[in-house]
């Protein structure tokens, strides 16, 4: 599969150990949301199920940076997009993503925390993300504003949708690396430590 400078090898006798991968490595968020397109019934479902999953990928990603982008000094472009970040579409979100990683990446410190993430997006200008994510993106507005499609064209269309996106999210394998948690309870102590207990956010729970 390539598009532009972006280009993975997939064999099809891979997909079953990609889907598991991302299933229960993958940020919770992320996970469900590729749950979601693989119970999708339907083509029109299974379409939509992949537009929602790359908008997921997205503010996962955001979040992630917004985090990172707030440790170091103001970026002109990134504050811009976030003053006006209003009612966001898919382009929206990925005008602020690569807006933080951008800043992110030219700032002198402190270092990315994300470094594997920052260099997916904007590497090279864009990277290899960034060029996938953009594809995906127009499919969603041709699909949207475009001609209806006819059945055995959506049939193909559903599964190119979510060959390019098993692709995109196999690429973003960092992802794993980085685990959302939530504090579930935390107790103080007289040494001034602190004990308690965290979830972990972390795949696809039924």
């Amino acid at each position: 599969m390539t598009t532009g400078r972006y280009r993975i090898e997939m064999p099809p006798s891979d997909s079953g150990y990609i889907d598991r991968v991302i299933l229960t490595e993958y940020p919770h968020p992320v996970a469900s949301a590729w749950h979601r397109v693989q119970a999708a019934r339907g083509d029109e479902e299974r379409i939509v199920a992949t537009h929602a999953c790359v908008e997921i990928l997205l503010r996962t990603m955001a979040a992630y940076l917004l985090t990172d982008y707030l440790r170091g000094p103001a970026d002109e472009r990134a504050d811009d997009i976030l003053h006006e970040f209003g009612r966001p579409a898919l382009g929206d979100w990925r005008d602020l993503v690569l807006a933080l990683a951008r800043a992110i990446r030219q700032r002198a410190s402190p270092r990315p925390f994300i470094p594997e993430g920052v260099e997916w997006l904007v590497g090279d200008d864009d990277g290899a993300g960034a060029d996938a994510i953009l594809e995906l993106i127009q499919l969603r507005n041709r699909h949207v504003h475009g001609p209806r499609l006819l059945s055995g064209d959506k049939t193909e269309a559903a599964r190119a949708r979510i060959m390019r996106l098993r692709g995109l999210l196999y690429s973003a394998r960092w992802l794993a690396g980085y685990r959302l948690a939530r504090v579930v309870e935390q107790t103080p102590a007289r040494d001034r430590s602190v004990s308690g207990s965290v979830c972990l956010l972390v795949g696809h729970a039924d």
